[in-house]
């Protein structure tokens, strides 16, 4: 009878879980853990708790902030910055590609951070091409800046953004969908390119005044989270936690005819 065992994540690196055909040639043994350790397995799932200590902010003199957004934000968080004494470039094209990246890059070779607002402005319409729309022309524009970036040999981190995307005291709704595909990028480029990995922040569907100041502690924070939310005046981070025990479902049926992807 098929059951669930516990498998590694990706990337499968530390050891093999294949099919070992036996003398039988329709019968197939699996290496299964003893079923002591699956008797005793844990649950866990991810739980956004806030913040208990403010972030311990570092800013380098001397080097560029880069900020692909909207011009009003860009605007904002450029003040905010020159009172810090940080110098800072906003871009505000909306299309990214590697002739207009590559100039920029050579340009100004001492940038220090990089971050990617301009997923923030959200189709206003929720339909299957706005999303599509947004999510191909943002996915391709976070590519072009990986690749341009390493390509320049520009060693700065690269920092996402997403709004009410994560349910952290707020109900998830449509404009989550459109933004999932900059969260699922984030999570494959911190494993693919850890070189380029600087964070996502998710924040608050309302912005209010603090936000520029939040975001820009949370890009400067020495504290090392990589994925953090912003919800009015508070911070919080992602935690695994264990869960209560799930109860034992029915037995699964699998139909011969049938194709399925476990993942």
């Amino acid at each position: 009878h098929p059951q669930k065992v516990a498998l590694p994540t990706y990337p499968f690196q530390r050891q093999s879980y294949w099919l070992t055909k036996t003398a039988n040639s329709n019968s197939k043994e699996v290496y299964l853990p003893s079923p002591e350790r699956v008797s005793t397995t844990d649950f866990y799932q991810i739980q956004w708790q806030e913040y208990p200590t403010k972030l311990n902010s570092q800013f380098v003199i001397g080097k560029i902030w880069l900020v692909f957004a909207s011009e009003y934000l860009g605007e904002q968080l450029k003040v905010k910055l020159n009172n810090q004494q940080q110098d800072c470039l906003v871009i505000s094209d909306r299309h990214l590609d590697a002739d207009n990246l590559a100039p920029i890059f050579n340009q100004h070779p001492n940038i220090g951070k990089i971050i990617y607002l301009t997923g923030l402005d959200l189709p206003q319409r929720q339909t299957i091409n706005a999303i599509t729309n947004y999510q191909q022309q943002h996915c391709t524009n976070i590519l072009n800046l990986l690749q341009a970036s390493t390509a320049n040999s520009v060693a700065a981190p690269i920092w996402l953004a997403t709004k009410g995307h994560q349910q952290i005291e707020n109900e998830l709704d449509t404009t989550s969908i459109a933004s999932s595909c900059i969260s699922g990028l984030a999570s494959a480029i911190a494993v693919e390119h850890p070189e380029s990995w600087g964070g996502i922040v998710d924040l608050d569907l309302t912005p209010n005044n603090n936000e520029v100041d939040l975001l820009i502690q949370v890009v400067t924070q020495a504290n090392q989270e990589d994925r953090l939310a912003v919800r009015e005046d508070r911070l919080y981070v992602p935690r695994l936690q264990t869960t209560a025990d799930i109860d034992s479902p029915k037995s699964l049926e699998l139909s011969s005819l049938g194709t399925y992807l476990i993942t």
